[in-house]
């Protein structure tokens, strides 16, 4: 693995990790804060295939809230930083 490749690993991983903390963070003070209650569903629904011998279901679905976008601007921040 060469040094970019590495780069763009580590990016994308600070930015999930910064998108999962900043939705937990987001969830928890939702009550206090009213802006945290608002959110938007990006995704699509599982869909699943049965082959008789192999079964499988494929579906991913996000839901970002403003912590959550900040949470994965901060994860980009740090990274530029390094």
């Amino acid at each position: 693995m060469n040094s970019k490749s590495k780069g763009v690993s580590m990016l994308i991983l600070l930015m999930i990790v910064g998108i999962v903390v900043g939705g937990v963070i987001g969830d928890l003070f939702k009550d206090t804060f009213e802006i945290l209650k608002h959110g938007k569903h990006i995704g699509f629904k599982p869909c699943t295939t049965d082959l008789l011998a192999i079964k499988f279901t494929l579906g991913l679905e996000l839901y970002m809230n403003l912590a959550s976008v900040l949470g994965g601007i901060i994860g980009m921040v740090i990274f530029f930083r390094l």
